[in-house]
């Protein structure tokens, strides 16, 4: 369905929740329409990963969800590895082709080194915004995470 439906229908199921003042259950891969429930369930293989509010979830990651983008000339996997060098870092995704966007730890004290950082190793920067991570992110973090655990688990059933 297209997006303006979509949200119609999302916005119509929001308040007649609160109107009917029951709950609700909404099953989806839309990670849209996370962003209309109280509580958010994420589901992989049968397994319950996380259980809580979208916002509270966002909130669980480095520095409560805030997030650095940077658009960065020719970026490559070479520029993104000497971004993870900075030792603030917990997370650097790249979310375009010359896109990423970088959690890290005490995010307000850290972001000024990290361009700092950036600047001295050639990393050219065209431009940089402050946000705060979607539920979409929060969710790619934790799959990311679960596949990683997974492997890892893999890796010592086999040796």
């Amino acid at each position: 369905m297209d997006a303006s439906k979509r949200y119609d229908i999302l916005s119509y199921l929001k308040k007649l929740n609160q109107k009917l003042n029951t709950t609700m259950f909404i099953i989806t891969h839309d990670l849209e329409a996370a962003l209309i429930c109280d509580k958010t369930a994420i589901l992989r293989e049968g397994r319950m990963l996380e259980f809580d509010s979208p916002q509270n979830l966002i909130n669980s990651l480095p520095s409560e969800g805030l997030v650095a983008r940077f658009e960065i000339t020719k970026l490559n996997e070479a520029k993104i590895d000497q971004i993870k060098e900075f030792s603030s870092i917990k997370k650097v995704l790249r979310v375009g082709n010359e896109v990423i966007e970088v959690l890290m730890e005490s995010f307000e004290e850290n972001l000024p080194k990290l361009i700092q950082f950036m600047l001295e190793k050639g990393i050219n920067v065209n431009s940089m915004s402050r946000d705060l991570a979607s539920f979409r992110r929060f969710f790619q973090i934790r799959i990311q995470e679960e596949e990683r655990k997974e492997l890892i688990s893999n890796e010592g059933v086999e040796k």
